[in-house]
Formats: C-alpha cells, structure tokens, sequence
C-alpha cells in the first residue's frame, strides 16, 4: 500500500567517504619512484587504488584503505612509531607463494590517516633475492622516503 504522505527526496545522497582519497601510482610522481630505484619495471596499479613498485630485489605495494580504521589495523605485536610526524605501525607478515613451494617474506608499514590507513607492504624472496633484504628497516626507510607524497 502507498505511505501516507508520499515520500520524496529532499536533498541529493552525498558520499560520507572519499573512495579514492589517495592513488598512490597517480599521486608519487615517477621521478620519485626511479630516484628511490622503486621503478626497476614501472609502477603497476592493481585491484582497487592498490600500486605496485619493484626494487628488482624486492616489491613494495601502497595502498590506501577506507574501510578499516588504525586501530583496527594493528596485529598484537605491531611496534608503534611516527613517521614525518605520522603515527605509524610496523609488523611482520608470511605469505606463501605459488603451490607454497617458496616462501616470501613480507612487513607492514600502516600509516593512520583521517580516512582509514595507507599499507605499505614490503615483499622479498628468501630464495631469489639478491642481496637480500632486511624487511623491517627497509620498509620504514621507504615509509620516510614516500611520506611527503602520502595524503593523509
């Protein structure tokens, strides 16, 4: 049965969030990523405002998160810091690779921002990369070195 009165819109739905608040392969300028030697293949954007990086030794990816907050974020044994006057977080990840017959070694940097979190997630082969990588210090040099280009 119709509502009595009827209803209508009195006002246009307006997004309460930014879906794309930051793209990080559109937003760090190339220059900065060949200087950094993050441009080994160029910059690649996958799913969503995910971006892709390779070091040739390594693979670093960022991406902006609007659906899951700081503190939701943290895994128990996250060490806290600031990065560029940023609260930041850093933690260790394992991801197995193809048919889990290598392993990659993975950390996390999370930023906290006003919209959610930016992940910068750092990837190595304990196998193929040469030299290898000392993840944690790496990923939070990175961190230091993209910061400036990050939007909060």
């Amino acid at each position: 049965a119709p509502m009595d009165p009827p209803t209508t819109m009195k006002s246009p739905i307006v997004a309460t969030t930014d879906p794309s608040p930051f793209d990080p392969c559109q937003d760090i300028p190339f220059d900065v990523v060949a200087r950094l030697g993050l441009a080994f293949t160029p910059p690649a954007a996958e799913e969503g405002l995910r971006c892709h990086y390779d070091a040739g030794n390594y693979q670093l990816a960022v991406e902006p998160i609007i659906w899951r907050t700081y503190d939701q974020s943290l895994p128990p044994d996250a060490i806290e810091t600031t990065v560029n006057g940023h609260r930041v977080a850093q933690y260790w990840n394992l991801k197995p690779t193809y048919h889990n017959s290598y392993w990659y070694m993975s950390c996390m940097v999370i930023f906290k921002t006003s919209y959610g979190i930016i992940q910068q997630s750092l990837y190595y082969s304990t196998v193929y990369s040469n030299p290898e990588v000392d993840c944690p210090s790496t990923n939070l040099q990175r961190a230091n070195d993209l910061a400036p280009y990050y939007k909060f």
